[in-house]
């Protein structure tokens, strides 16, 4: 089945001071894949974690990101595009004054549904209200915390 998802609230959730709209569910790509636009703000970004059963990318919109992948550190713009194998640690954090937008995919596909399941419906298509729960879990579609890993201040050459 293939579906057109529009800008709507019906498919906006808010986690980690993030805005995502999911654009592309598993279950209407055969579970190839799943994609999700994120709207972030400046210093914002998940802890050091990994994704056990899946490949993530990220192509960026808007805005800038530094991305830590496996001790390695990618400054991505307007244009780029990284992939993160599946059970690789990795964390970011906006770096960009503006907000970061960009297309987060996933294959095979379901990490919307840790989304949908950890997440706060959106009640507008804007950026959380600070300091919002994160509900995480170790479900196979969430994503998991490496405890061992202390992360760089992505931030530190910006402040």
């Amino acid at each position: 089945m293939n579906q057109s998802i529009d800008q709507d609230l019906s498919s906006a959730y808010w986690m980690l001071d993030i805005l995502w709209v999911i654009k592309a569910y598993a279950a209407d790509t055969d579970n190839a894949f799943s994609m999700i636009e994120q709207t972030m703000p400046y210093a914002s970004g998940p802890p050091p974690h990994y994704h056990k059963d899946m490949d993530e990318m990220f192509y960026i919109l808007e805005g800038e990101l530094t991305l830590w992948l496996d001790g390695q550190i990618l400054k991505m713009g307007k244009g780029s595009y990284a992939r993160v194998p599946k059970g690789m640690t990795h964390y970011f954090k906006i770096t960009s004054k503006e907000p970061c937008k960009a297309l987060n995919m996933y294959s095979p596909g379901g990490f919307e549904e840790g989304v949908i399941r950890n997440a706060t419906k959106a009640e507008s298509l804007t950026l959380p209200p600070k300091g919002l729960a994160y509900n995480g879990s170790t479900d196979k579609n969430d994503m998991h915390v490496a405890v061992d890993i202390q992360p760089v201040n992505l931030l530190e050459d910006l402040e």
